[in-house]
């Protein structure tokens, strides 16, 4: 578990400043972000909309094509795969041969489950998930009992706004457990690795240590490739992830094609 004085809100207010100054940086933004600022996810998008460039970046800023972020949306977003409905994960015990999704009845609150919508956002997984769909989606209370319930859909746009979300939030435990400076395509497997096994599942695995510890390239990338050794179908991704972190060409593509979440 993470250090009781590490919040949540305090972890993502961080990620999404990190976000907001390198997006600023490398042009795509024509105004700072505000120094210090306690982000939640209304002022964040608020931002990121009213601050979008409108001429050309800046000659010399840094491309953000081809940067963690969009390496990390390309290939979660091909790994989990979209659905607009609750749907029992893969290693749900709920889950039935030819009918993945959520029957009303199915969801019970408190009880250990894998249950996600959009690309693979875990509902149970992330116990603010109520909280997270009212801030960033606009759903309120009635419509997110009737996603849970299996009656309730979320459209393309919100499910590419919760995926953001959960990259940034994601990228935000990476950087309170990495202590070191990261290059894109590494940053791009840690955060995909996090999206996927939570800050809890990735501590465990000691990758962070590893890296804080000097551990080489090659030492990491083994970490990360055998990090699932029980979950014969997540074995795809871990390999792409690891060959992320190593910087082979094409990763961020065999990332994409992998299949996390047996919807296609």
């Amino acid at each position: 578990m993470l250090p009781a004085d590490v919040l949540p809100e305090n972890v993502m207010s961080n990620a999404m400043q990190q976000v907001a100054q390198e997006r600023f940086q490398s042009g795509e933004l024509r105004t700072p972000p505000p120094p210090k600022t306690l982000w939640d996810p209304q002022k964040f998008f608020d931002y990121l909309g009213g601050a979008k460039a409108i001429t050309q970046p800046f000659r010399g800023a840094k491309a953000p094509q081809g940067g963690w972020l969009d390496m990390v949306k390309q290939g979660v977003a091909g790994s989990e795969g979209f659905e607009s409905r609750a749907y029992h994960g893969v290693f749900s015990p709920k889950r039935r041969p030819g009918d993945i999704y959520v029957r009303p009845g199915d969801y019970v609150d408190g009880q250990k489950d894998e249950v996600s919508i959009g690309y693979g956002w875990n509902i149970p997984g992330n116990p603010d998930s109520e909280k997270v769909f009212k801030e960033v989606l606009g759903i309120d209370a009635d419509g997110f009992k009737a996603i849970k319930n299996g009656t309730g859909t979320i459209t393309q746009g919100q499910a590419d706004k919760l995926l953001e979300y959960g990259i940034y939030r994601a990228n935000g435990y990476v950087d309170h457990m990495v202590k070191r400076d990261l290059k894109d395509h590494e940053r791009a497997a840690l955060v995909s690795l996090m999206y996927n096994l939570g800050p809890g599942g990735f501590k465990a695995r000691g990758i962070a240590e590893a890296i804080n510890s000097g551990a080489s390239p090659e030492k990491v990338g083994e970490m990360i490739r055998n990090s699932s050794p029980s979950a014969k179908k997540l074995q795809p991704r871990r390999a792409a992830e690891a060959n992320l972190w190593l910087g082979v060409a094409g990763a961020t593509k065999s990332l994409a094609s992998t299949e996390s979440n047996g919807l296609r």
